[in-house]
């Protein structure tokens, strides 16, 4: 069955799937720890999702990087 990738906004939202790459967000992050993926994530969608919204989008993405980065350095300490 052929999916139907047109205003999808649950299975497909066109903010994770229009870019210039032709390759889903999806189809990226879900092979990375789950905030890797989610900085990924917010930065792929900057400005896309919602123009007025952009700075706080990359801002989350900074938000969920230091978040891995401090899981890593605890995991380094024990």
């Amino acid at each position: 069955m052929a999916e139907n990738r047109e205003a999808d906004g649950v299975n497909h939202p066109p903010h994770y799937t229009g870019h210039p790459s032709g390759i889903e967000c999806i189809s990226v992050t879900e092979h990375m720890t789950f905030c890797r993926g989610n900085a990924v994530k917010y930065i792929w969608r900057a400005g896309l999702k919602n123009p007025d919204t952009e700075i706080e989008d990359l801002r989350k993405a900074v938000w969920y990087l230091e978040r891995e980065i401090k899981r890593l350095e605890r995991s380094r300490d024990v």
